[in-house]
């Protein structure tokens, strides 16, 4: 798999490359690029399979070149780097044809979910014999995909096998399932046969698009289209939305022919996400969807200050109420933009996630925020939203457990997590809090039941051993990286700890 990246900043470029010939040696690096420009002609020039582009460039940003690279029917899959506040844009990039994104900084365990993805998809590309005809659920679902081109030939064998014409529109129905979307795939497609074949008396194929969670109805015979969107309307989402137990919502597009499903299916996808504040009841419909007037959404600066009082009281009926509250703010009818609704979302859980890091390090500290990021950018109803919410919620009542720390005790630890490898002592952290020694270590052993001494060293301990596993360093560099300055000693503490030397531990466990 041939692989180009398209990154201004040297640190992020170097080290993405770096993980890619130590992590997928079969892969080659064919060419590294400084702005969307350059990147563009490397592009032009390899053809490589995969491009791993930024968006925020000079020259030429990402978003400009992904739009050319669209124009002139290039083909690479492509995978964008971003910081979380630079969602709005990894937005409009996921309409021009972005597989998918990494949150910068890298974190290796997501990195590699998307090598295996994108590995799996181009082996699936290359896998398509060119120029094979087969079913019309198979050309169907690879136009849609864009395996396929749509040329006189596929035209022909759609006309004169199943009466689809170039100049007969498609209509496209995006049933969209959800996160549950493996359990739900069967008995949504049972029900959606059932709706379409027994009342509706229409032909059309049902695609399953697992990347979206969706099932997509091709329609391909009908001959009323607005009054076809009159009955799904009504018949779907009125008279049967309390018996479907398995599609969250619908969405409609026209496509002008087969060879257009791809670009059509995009542009329903980027509205589908209006449900979050149209509700499950209503058909999103473009282009009517576009006529929709909003108001400017406020984001509730009182409601994130009520919650951050209850994180840091540690008052978990406070932080529930807090949350219904912020719930039902986007629940008073307003009609506010979806992305407007997300960015407030986001906003909210970033500075509850910072404010719970800040007075108790210890906590969250396994949250994976750019897969957090994900599901909120995902989301396309406010029963998504609000369960990411709520997950937050429980994840810290889990972690913080039973037992209640002073906030004292709770930022003594906080800081002892971040500076641990400079060797900070228990003095440094009180005069850092504007504490005596004395008082902070009797209040850290009466509330944590261990002495300080025994917490840092146990941390740095712990620390030393993800390092001896984890990586080739060698024992003295481990010592000085969880803050001993020396390497014998540190051996010794070490032993002392665990039983084991640091190279009997290593070995034990490589």
């Amino acid at each position: 798999m041939k692989i180009v990246i398209v990154e201004d900043e040297m640190r992020i470029k170097e080290g993405l490359s770096n993980l890619i010939k130590k992590l997928y040696p079969d892969c080659e690096v064919a060419a590294m690029a400084d702005n969307g420009k350059e990147g563009l002609e490397c592009i032009r020039r390899i053809k490589p399979d995969l491009v791993f582009t930024d968006i925020r460039m000079p020259v030429m940003d990402g978003l400009e070149m992904l739009e050319k690279m669209e124009e002139e029917g290039i083909q690479a899959k492509t995978v964008i780097l971003s910081a979380y506040t630079e969602f709005k844009y990894a937005q409009q990039a996921m309409r021009l044809g972005v597989m998918d994104y990494l949150i910068k900084p890298i974190v290796v365990g997501e990195f590699m979910k998307i090598m295996k993805r994108m590995e799996e998809e181009i082996e699936e590309r290359q896998k398509e014999a060119p120029g094979e005809i087969g079913s019309l659920a198979y050309l169907l679902s690879a136009f849609l995909y864009g395996t396929m081109e749509y040329d006189a030939e596929k035209e022909r064998y759609l006309s004169n096998k199943f009466g689809i014409t170039k100049e007969k529109p498609l209509l496209v129905l995006n049933c969209y399932l959800g996160k549950n979307y493996e359990e739900r795939v069967k008995g949504a497609r049972k029900e959606l046969r059932f709706l379409l074949s027994e009342r509706m008396e229409l032909e059309y194929e049902i695609l399953e698009v697992e990347k979206e969670k969706s099932l997509v109805v091709i329609l391909y015979q009908y001959e009323d289209e607005a009054g076809l969107e009159r009955r799904f309307q009504n018949r779907i989402l009125l008279d049967e939305r309390e018996k479907s137990r398995y599609i969250l919502s619908y969405g409609l597009i026209r496509a002008e022919n087969a060879g257009a499903l791809r670009e059509a299916y995009h542009t329903l996808l980027q509205y589908m996400d209006w449900n979050i504040v149209l509700g499950d009841r209503v058909l999103i419909s473009w282009p009517k969807v576009l006529k929709i007037q909003t108001v400017f959404c406020v984001y509730p600066v009182e409601l994130e200050g009520a919650m951050k009082a209850a994180v840091c009281a540690s008052d978990y009926d406070r932080m529930e109420k807090g949350l219904e509250q912020f719930f039902e703010y986007f629940r008073s009818g307003k009609v506010y933009a979806p992305k407007e609704v997300k960015e407030c979302f986001v906003r909210f859980l970033w500075n509850v996630i910072s404010v719970v890091k800040e007075i108790r390090g210890d906590v969250l500290k396994e949250i994976n925020q750019q897969k957090l990021l994900e599901e909120i950018m995902d989301a396309r109803s406010i029963e998504e939203l609000e369960g990411v919410s709520r997950k937050l919620l429980k994840m810290m009542q889990k972690e913080n457990g039973e037992q209640e720390l002073s906030l004292s005790v709770m930022r003594a630890k906080n800081v002892a997590l971040e500076f641990y490898h400079t060797g900070i002592t228990l003095e440094e952290i009180a005069k850092k809090l504007n504490l005596t020694a004395e008082y902070l270590g009797t209040q850290f052993r009466r509330e944590t039941g261990v002495n300080f001494s025994i917490f840092i060293r146990d941390l740095r301990i712990a620390k030393a051993k993800e390092l001896l596993i984890g990586s080739n360093m060698k024992q003295y560099e481990i010592a000085e990286q969880v803050g001993y300055s020396d390497s014998k000693y540190f051996g010794r503490v070490f032993k002392e700890t665990v039983g084991l030397s640091p190279a009997e531990f290593r070995k034990a466990n490589k």
